[in-house]
């Protein structure tokens, strides 16, 4: 079977060649040829132009993330600034606060004091059988 499709492929060349038909067909495989390179180039081409797509995609994102850590830093920055500003602001409500806590016990011994001295005072005059 494939020796008669080989002998009868011949022929046809052969006839071609007699007949001068095959330049069309020459024509035609040149055109194929060229055709099928192109088509080579084109997908080399669009390779190329899928992998640059893809390093495109890949800078972009390496970029994104470059940006989005600035941005964190800035945020970070003016976190820190808000945070020593509350700090400042809390350390100064409890400074004020503990002032006034230090205020009130020297109020509250001065008044303790005082008095024990009237207590004493007043045991001492012996003034202080009511108050038993």
């Amino acid at each position: 079977d494939l020796r008669r499709a080989k002998k009868s492929l011949t022929r046809l060349v052969s006839r071609w060649q007699r007949l001068r038909l095959h330049y069309p067909f020459r024509a035609w495989r040149d055109w194929l040829d060229q055709t099928l390179g192109n088509r080579d180039v084109l997908r080399l081409v669009v390779h190329r132009m899928s992998r640059f797509a893809l390093f495109g995609a890949f800078s972009r994102w390496r970029e994104r993330i470059v940006e989005t850590r600035e941005v964190s830093l800035r945020t970070r920055r003016a976190n820190v600034v808000v945070e020593r500003f509350v700090r400042r602001a809390s350390r100064f409500k409890l400074s004020r606060a503990f002032n006034r806590w230090v205020d009130s016990t020297r109020v509250t011994k001065r008044a303790r004091r005082s008095l024990r001295k009237v207590v004493a005072r007043w045991q001492r005059l012996r003034l202080s059988v009511p108050f038993d």
